[in-house]
C-alpha cells in the first residue's frame, strides 16, 4: 500500500471493503481488476499477520487509525478486517469463529466456508511493498528493503522485526505523537530508532519537516536461499544511503534452526566512518555481559550475542541509560515503543557503537 505503513495498509482494506459491499449489494459491483487488487491486498496483510494473535509488525507509520471498529477486539488486532476482506472477496474465512466475526454482521457478510489453513505458515517475500519475511509463523523475521515509488514514511531500510514463540522480541518502535514538544514530533520515524546502523550520526535520507524525506535510500535484495527441508533460510540486501559517504550497508539475515538467528551488518567502502547500531527489545528483566546481553519477558528467553571492532554499548529503557556508556543521538527518545498513537510503553534499546 502507498503508506508503506501495516496499520494504514489495514485502514486502506478497510475502506475498500466497505465500498465494495455497498457496491455489490446495489448491483453495481466494482470492476474485477479493482477487486483482484483488494484480493491481493488482503493476502498480502494476512501474510504479515499472527494469526493467533491478529497482531501484525509495527513498521510505517501507526498514528492510530481504525476506520471501521467494528468488533470488540483490540486496536492491535487485525483478524477482523482481514476476515471480512476475505468473505467478500473469496466466499471463505481466513480464520476459525471468533469475535473478530462481528464484523461480518455489521457488514452484511456471510461467513462462508470454513477456514484454510492459518494464512502465514512460511515465509513469503512482498518485493512491491519492500517486506521479506523469514521463518515460520511462530519464529518470523521481517526484513525491510524497499524500493520506493511513493514517499516514505519512516527512514527504515534493512530494519529487522523478530517475533520467537509468537511473542515480539525485536521490534519497531511505532510512531507515538506527530505534534508533541520537541524531541516527540514524529522522531520516531528516523533511522535511528530502528533496527539497523547509522553511520556517521546521519540520516540515510535527508528530513525535510514533520512527514517528508528527500533523496530516498533505495534498498536492493542480492540474494535469497532456502533450503529444501526449510531449516536453512537466508536473505542478503544493501541500500544506498549513505553512499555519499562512499559507504554501502549490507545486512545478511540467516535463520539456521528452530532458535537461532545470525545478523552480519557490513559497511563497505573508504574513509574512516563511526557506525552505531541499534536494537530495540521487547522489555523484560536482562543481564549484560561482554558480548551477551540475556533476556527473559514472560516464559520466553533469548540470547543476544553480538562481536563488532572496539565496540561501545550502551543499553535504554524508558529514556534512561542502564547500563555502557552514554551514545550519540537524542537519549530521550531511546527504549520506547508505541504500539498504537499516543501511548508509548518502555522497551529496551541495545546500541553498539564502533569506528573502523
Amino acid at each position: 500500500y502507498v503508506q508503506h505503513s501495516a496499520n494504514y495498509h489495514r485502514l486502506a482494506l478497510q475502506a475498500c471493503t466497505w465500498a465494495a459491499s455497498l457496491a455489490a449489494r446495489n448491483d453495481d459491483p466494482l470492476p474485477a481488476e479493482a477487486l483482484d487488487a483488494l484480493r491481493r491486498l488482503t493476502h498480502a496483510l494476512a501474510a504479515l499477520v499472527d494469526p493467533a494473535t491478529g497482531r501484525a509488525p509495527n513498521y510505517g507509520p501507526n498514528d492510530g487509525a481504525l476506520i471501521l471498529p467494528l468488533s470488540g477486539t483490540e486496536f492491535e488486532d487485525y483478524r477482523p478486517g482481514l476476515q471480512a476482506a476475505a468473505c467478500l472477496l473469496d466466499g471463505g474465512r481466513l480464520y476459525p469463529a471468533g469475535p473478530w466475526d462481528e464484523a461480518l454482521v455489521w457488514l452484511g457478510l456471510q461467513a462462508g466456508k470454513d477456514a484454510p489453513p492459518a494464512p502465514g505458515d512460511g515465509g513469503e517475500d512482498q518485493p512491491q511493498t519492500g517486506l521479506y519475511l523469514l521463518g515460520p509463523v511462530d519464529n518470523r523475521a521481517l526484513l525491510r528493503c524497499a524500493r520506493f515509488t511513493s514517499r516514505p514514511g519512516h527512514s527504515d531500510q534493512l530494519h529487522v522485526d523478530l517475533r520467537r514463540g509468537r511473542h515480539p522480541l525485536a521490534i519497531d518502535a511505532g510512531t507515538y505523537l506527530y505534534n508533541g514538544a520537541p524531541p516527540w514530533d514524529n522522531a520516531l520515524a528516523s533511522a535511528g530508532v530502528h533496527n539497523t546502523v547509522v553511520v556517521d550520526e546521519l540520516e540515510p535520507m535527508e528530513r525535510a519537516g514533520r512527514f517528508l524525506w528527500l533523496q530516498w535510500a533505495q534498498g536492493q535484495v542480492l540474494g535469497r536461499w532456502r533450503s529444501e527441508d526449510g531449516r536453512l533460510e537466508a536473505i542478503a540486501a544493501e541500500h544506498d544511503g549513505y553512499s555519499r559517504l562512499g559507504v554501502t550497508h549490507r545486512r545478511t539475515l540467516i535463520r539456521f534452526d528452530a532458535s537461532a538467528w545470525l545478523v552480519v551488518d557490513d559497511l563497505l567502502g573508504d574513509g574512516d566512518h563511526r557506525a552505531r547500531l541499534g536494537w530495540l527489545l521487547a522489555d523484560g528483566a536482562w543481564a549484560l555481559r561482554p558480548g551477551r546481553l540475556g533476556l527473559h519477558h514472560g516464559r520466553s528467553r533469548a540470547d543476544l550475542i553480538f562481536g563488532a571492532p572496539n565496540p561501545r554499548l550502551a543499553l535504554y529503557r524508558a529514556g534512561e541509560l542502564l547500563a555502557g556508556v552514554e551514545l550519540p543521538g537524542e537519549p530521550a527518545l531511546k527504549g520506547w515503543v508505541a504500539w498504537t498513537y499516543g501511548d508509548r510503553q518502555p522497551a529496551l534499546r541495545l546500541e553498539i557503537e564502533s569506528q573502523g
